[in-house]
């Protein structure tokens, strides 16, 4: 069984718990892998599932969504912004978002609600880095874009608030076979996924 670093937060502990219940048996191998070789290691045949990232490249492979993590805005807690407040609110500052590169499909998204907001975000220049996002938001200068559960690692100080208008924004962690999965990916497979979301 693959998995990412985020999914490790996000669905893997239940993905464990119901394999186990389910087949107590069977000895179960983790991979740690980035995104990118998580999908060559599915199609290669090396692992037999993956928890992934969605939007993932080939969503045409079955998958079935596990958990949904949804953005939130980190700000300085000095500002006393409501629980919920709008991007294009003037009390907030520069909104500072990962790396383009680093998600795109859902980057794409946050671009194009962002743009109907009138609003631009800064694109952090490299890496991924949420807890380094949050602590440029105690400088005043930027609200930083992160998912919730990286959100939950805020170090004092930062305050977090739902983006108004992004509910159905962020990250699902989707459990997926290849295309030639073994029978015993198959079997687990169904065991979440009776009814197979096969497309995007």
């Amino acid at each position: 069984l693959g998995y990412t670093r985020l999914t490790a937060f996000l669905g893997l502990p239940r993905v464990l718990q119901t394999i186990h219940a389910a087949y107590p048996d069977i000895e179960i191998s983790l991979l740690p892998l980035p995104d990118r070789e998580l999908e060559e290691a599915l199609a290669a045949e090396l692992i037999d599932l993956a928890l992934v990232t969605l939007p993932f490249e080939t969503q045409t492979w079955p998958h079935h969504a596990i958990a949904f993590d949804p953005l939130r805005v980190a700000v300085d807690a000095s500002l006393e912004l409501p629980e919920v407040i709008s991007l294009g609110d003037s009390r907030l500052p520069a909104i500072l978002v990962a790396p383009f590169a680093a998600w795109p499909g859902t980057y794409r998204k946050v671009s194009a609600r962002c743009e109907q907001l009138g609003v631009s975000p800064v694109f952090q220049e490299s890496g991924n880095d949420a807890l380094g996002r949050m602590a440029m938001a105690l400088t005043g200068r930027y609200a930083a874009l992160v998912s919730q559960i990286r959100g939950s690692q805020a170090p004092e100080g930062v305050s977090l608030h739902s983006p108004e208008g992004f509910e159905d924004i962020g990250f699902t962690t989707a459990l997926c076979h290849g295309p030639h999965p073994s029978p015993w990916g198959q079997r687990v497979f169904a065991t979440f996924a009776p009814e197979v979301n096969s497309g995007a």
